[in-house]
């Protein structure tokens, strides 16, 4: 996985965490 998609899912995952919705995270990486 390159990077910047495996900080996304990092950063997904600290979303999911709080609650938050994950298209912001598909949207950042692409």
């Amino acid at each position: 996985l390159p990077t910047r998609v495996a900080q996304c899912h990092r950063w997904q995952w600290r979303m999911k965490k709080l609650g938050a919705p994950s298209i912001t995270c598909v949207r950042r990486a692409f």
